[in-house]
């Protein structure tokens, strides 16, 4: 709540904030760990710190694409689910279920594509990305093909 108090204090614009901000804001300060420091007169105090959280290569495209393929744009057809994602020697290999070929029209297939690349060239360690259709190399529905593609960062 000090967090939120001040946060009002110095935003005299601040109008309107949600209530689920405040629940937000609430259930992540009272989440965080807690330390006991020492000021220069002795007395003790209970301060909230941020740990730096750190994935391995494979849990961060995991949670990449899954997150994306959830929550993902227009170009993205519902119910696409990740089956397995692999790095293995800088090849980053995801693979997904077939509902991935559910849509219509070759911009969508160029939009799909520009984001996959795009997701892939952000995890750390991989420099070619393929994408496999329930385990199987195939091409998606206007002809692209997803395979050991060079990453270049965008």
């Amino acid at each position: 709540m000090i967090i939120l108090r001040s946060m009002l204090k110095n935003h005299k614009k601040v109008k309107f904030i949600s209530l689920q901000f405040l629940m937000f804001a609430v259930v992540m300060v009272s989440t965080l760990p807690m330390i006991e420091t020492e000021d220069i007169d002795g007395t003790f105090h209970w301060k909230r710190v941020v740990l730096p959280v750190t994935y391995s290569a494979e849990e961060h495209a995991q949670m990449s694409f899954g997150y994306f393929f959830q929550n993902g744009t227009y170009s993205v057809p519902d119910d696409v689910e990740v089956l397995g994602i692999r790095i293995t020697d800088g090849l980053l290999t995801v693979n997904v279920s077939e509902s991935i070929m559910n849509y219509g029209g070759s911009s969508f297939e160029i939009a799909l594509v520009t984001q996959l690349m795009k997701i892939a060239t952000e995890v750390p360690g991989v420099d070619r990305f393929t994408l496999r259709v329930e385990g199987f190399l195939q091409p998606l529905v206007y002809g692209t093909e997803i395979n050991g593609e060079m990453l270049n960062p965008i």
